[in-house]
């Protein structure tokens, strides 16, 4: 239920642009990973694994959202994907950047998904969910290594259409 709450939430905050009254509502390629990544909130940890039935390791995370949410392959790798896009500086980090941090010997060892507002959605590790937790955080301040930009939020991703509030029971 708080899934669901959570998505609503974000939902009501996307901005919806149409060229006319027929055209299809769209949104930026980041929110809908963003949207994508909220609805996987509670699922497993599982090394390896690349399936919300099973459970996910971080890069599988990562890898099921932008496939799910864009049609779009990526590594199933962190250390692979902090090569891929465009580098990010600290304080230009957006909604469907990833985030990269260092949590084993000082090689790129965790990926996750910036959701916004300081906040970012993993697979921290065995015996977790998946969850948010705070770029802030001491434990992931000292982590981050870096942030990279995959999609570009001008570029726009057709949804179905979605009935509007008025129509709503």
């Amino acid at each position: 239920m708080r899934q669901i709450l959570w998505i609503i939430a974000f939902l009501a905050i996307l901005p919806v642009r149409a060229e006319s009254e027929d055209a299809t509502p769209w949104v930026p390629p980041g929110s809908a990973l963003v949207v994508e990544a909220l609805s996987l909130i509670g699922t497993p940890y599982r090394y390896s694994g690349e399936d919300p039935s099973d459970g996910f390791d971080c890069s599988g995370l990562m890898s099921f959202i932008f496939k799910d949410a864009l049609g779009e392959d990526i590594p199933h790798s962190a250390a692979q994907l902090f090569h891929w896009g465009t580098t990010v500086d600290r304080q230009d980090i957006q909604a469907g950047d990833l985030l990269f941090f260092s949590t084993h010997h000082g090689r790129i060892s965790h990926v996750a998904l910036y959701i916004g507002n300081g906040q970012f959605v993993h697979a921290p590790n065995t015996g977790a969910t998946v969850r948010i937790d705070r770029l802030d955080s001491s434990y992931w301040q000292r982590a981050f290594r870096g942030a990279r930009r995959l999609v570009s939020n001008n570029l726009a991703m057709q949804l179905p259409e979605i009935p509007s509030r008025a129509s709503l029971p």
